[in-house]
């Protein structure tokens, strides 16, 4: 039992220094373009609003409190698609992408995006935390 307490403290120990390196910020999820367009020029609560990777098919500028929301399930059909847009949000200034599923982590590889893991990821303790950042997942939002 002694062991096992250890053995959590250390990898407890371990998420904290990583959540030390990691940044707090306040986050939204916009699912409709036209709500976000009432509020993109106004200061804003958020640090970080998130579109729909349809949102930047034709759009050439964003702001730099712009990300790009990630699809939860990408269909093999679709993958493409997907990854057209993403280079697309990448060429317009966008730098971070939210994550509501694992296998997105795969499909960014080749992006510089900073990845933000939303609360479908069902992380709820510091030991997923922890390999969720070892993963990439730089922000875990709430």
């Amino acid at each position: 039992l002694c062991s096992q307490k250890r053995e959590l403290s250390e990898s407890t120990l371990s998420y904290t220094k990583l959540r030390k390196k990691t940044k707090r910020l306040n986050t939204a999820l916009f699912l409709s373009a036209k709500e976000f367009e009432k509020y993109k020029n106004k200061d804003s609560f958020f640090d970080i609003c998130f579109l729909p990777i349809e949102y930047f098919e034709d759009k050439s500028t964003v702001t730099e409190r712009v990300g790009v929301y990630i699809p939860p399930v990408i269909f093999d059909g679709e993958r493409e698609r997907v990854i057209s847009l993403l280079k697309r949000a990448e060429e317009c200034g966008v730098k971070h992408a939210l994550i509501t599923n694992l296998s997105n982590i795969e499909l960014l590889r080749d992006f510089k995006f900073e990845i933000t893991g939303d609360f479908r990821l069902n992380i709820s303790n510091s030991e997923s935390a922890r390999e969720l950042m070892l993963l990439s997942v730089e922000i875990l939002s709430h």
